[in-house]
């Protein structure tokens, strides 16, 4: 099957610009919008709504737990090279299907009929995940990643050990006793996410302790509310180094971001996570407006913070606004879940995303916002924060807004 990659939009702003400059797409740039609407309206089709879940894992203890489900027969979306949109179906020829192909051919819909349903493919992926999670000997590897490959319709597991070595290897071949589900990678050197912490993304501010410790600059990501508060997303490991599994609470120890060269605190922290799964946080203002614009240099982008992150395709073009600068961008993986035994590195169904050759981030660009389209194309919406490097340089992470909103409490 073809590949295809996504592309997210990142933008972040701390102060409302005076006036803002249009984005002209390409044709191209055209295409993938449309591809990615479509996208939204095929998953709408097959979504079973009443199994729909709030959050693909759960705060209390990590494990995965329903993420949406769609009817048997849908197997994944994703956007190709030439940015042309692929539905992947496990059957084909019911009345149904028909009735979508006739509806959405001329649009430059490509059927493909696959072996597994998306449903299976993500139960198989969680149900490894957490399996390693549970050996009792897991501090003898450096962990894996389990990442869900829409346009190639499998699983794929990298791990530091050869697979006649690998502790879930019964596992993996009883999920593929009927064709193939899990692709299995052996990666002698599993490399960490890199954490990419100092200040910036569409607005600037450096972490401080309430003893007024300096942990970095970092990135503002998008305007958000708890509680009626009005504030900001950004990482949660602007305020604490690699190794630290915490959690902030607003009756636990007083954490700030502050203006840049300056004493002047322009918010508290109010919950942030670094723990199961999640590295967030979310940033009181301190009576500074927090506007929908996110910009750098002489581009400037509005946003609104109504999107729903699950609807990230694969093939998707985006671009990231952090204090080192804007780059524009392609979703290259839309599920992934990494765990290193080093370090207690720990992330759940993040993305990935890259534009192939130039490094988009620098430090100071963690928590900075990620920019996705509305369904008419006539706004930016906020899709999640970055929050390092995966591997290559040129690989970024996302965290998606829906998980970020349901772990800290926010709307």
């Amino acid at each position: 099957m073809k590949k295809a990659f996504i592309i997210v939009l990142v933008t972040v702003a701390l102060f409302l610009p005076s006036q803002f400059s249009v984005i002209n797409a390409s044709d191209a740039a055209t295409k993938n919008e449309k591809s990615v609407e479509i996208a939204n309206e095929l998953r709408e089709i097959f979504l079973e709504k009443g199994l729909q879940s709030k959050s693909t894992f759960s705060e209390m203890n990590g494990s995965a737990a329903a993420s949406p489900k769609f009817s048997e027969e849908y197997g994944g979306v994703f956007i190709d090279e030439k940015n042309n949109l692929h539905l992947l179906l496990t059957k084909d020829g019911t009345d149904r299907l028909r009735g979508i192909q006739s509806q959405y051919e001329s649009k430059g819909l490509s059927i493909d009929v696959v072996s597994h349903s998306y449903n299976s493919l993500k139960n198989a992926q969680n149900k490894i995940f957490e399996a390693y999670k549970r050996l009792s000997k897991v501090d003898e590897y450096n962990g894996i990643d389990v990442t869900l490959l829409e346009d190639r319709n499998i699983i794929q597991v990298v791990s530091d050990v050869p697979f006649q070595e690998f502790p879930l290897k019964a596992l993996i071949n009883e999920l593929n006793k009927q064709s193939l589900m899990v692709e299995y990678i052996f990666q002698e050197v599993l490399s960490n996410p890199e954490n990419e912490s100092s200040i910036h993304g569409g607005g600037k501010f450096t972490a401080k302790t309430g003893e007024g410790v300096v942990r970095g600059d970092c990135s503002v990501g998008y305007k958000s509310y708890r509680d009626g508060r009005v504030g900001f997303t950004t990482a949660g490991h602007c305020w604490f180094d690699d190794k630290t599994v915490y959690v902030i609470s607003e009756t636990g120890p007083r954490y700030y971001a502050y203006y840049p060269g300056s004493n002047t605190i322009i918010g508290t922290v109010i919950n942030a996570k670094r723990f199961n799964g999640i590295d967030v946080a979310f940033v009181e203002s301190n009576g500074y407006d927090v506007s929908n614009y996110a910009n750098y240099s002489n581009i400037n982008s509005f946003y609104h913070t109504g999107g729903n992150s699950n609807y990230i395709v694969k093939g998707q073009s985006i671009a990231k606004f952090g204090f080192n600068g804007y780059g524009q961008a392609t979703v290259t993986e839309v599920s992934k879940n990494i765990l290193r035994t080093d370090n207690s590195v720990q992330l759940m169904d993040v993305f990935i995303y890259s534009n192939g050759t130039v490094n988009l981030t620098a430090p100071g660009d963690s928590g900075g916002v990620l920019l996705g389209l509305n369904k008419e194309g006539t706004m930016n919406y906020a899709i999640g924060i970055h929050i390092g490097t995966y591997g290559n340089p040129v690989n970024k992470i996302g965290v998606k807004a829906n998980n970020i909103n349901d772990n800290l409490g926010l709307n």
